[in-house]
């Protein structure tokens, strides 16, 4: 896998196949039940991060109301 391709995953230019993720789950000495587990953290992560701005965001209105 070039560099350049590399690029193009890590910053969103490219969309990865699967085989493509299963050529880099195997570079890096991976599996698909680590690569689950990484994303499940990810996305548990981000909706996290989302609730918490969006209760930022309540709770900033709230004091703007009192």
């Amino acid at each position: 896998m070039s560099r350049l391709h590399l690029y193009r995953l890590e910053n969103c230019r490219e969309s990865p196949t699967l085989h493509t993720i299963a050529n880099i789950l195997k570079a890096l000495g991976k599996n698909w039940i680590d690569f689950g587990k990484a994303m499940e953290k990810a996305v548990l992560a981000e909706q996290l991060a989302q609730t918490e701005r969006l209760v930022a965001e309540e709770q900033s209105s709230w004091k703007s109301i009192r």
